[in-house]
């Protein structure tokens, strides 16, 4: 019985907050959901570079490889 009268009163409590946790919580959600949206784009933004870093420095060693290949043929 005493078990009963605590999930009552727990319950009760929990009808009191909901209209005052609701709003909080709601925009706790928001900030998260923008943070990850913010730190995804980031993260996009970041992979992207790399990515074109890496295809430069793929093409100047082609390059180089070529320009000495095409040098060694001249000479």
């Amino acid at each position: 019985m005493n078990v009963n009268i605590e999930r009552v009163v727990v319950g009760a409590a929990l009808l009191v907050a909901a209209p005052v946790l609701l709003p909080i919580i709601r925009e706790a959600g928001n900030i998260g959901a923008k943070t990850t949206a913010t730190a995804w784009s980031g993260l996009r933004t970041t992979t992207r570079r790399m990515k074109e870093e890496l295809e430069d420095i793929v093409a100047e060693a082609q390059f180089e490889r070529l320009k000495k290949r095409v040098e060694k043929e001249i000479y």
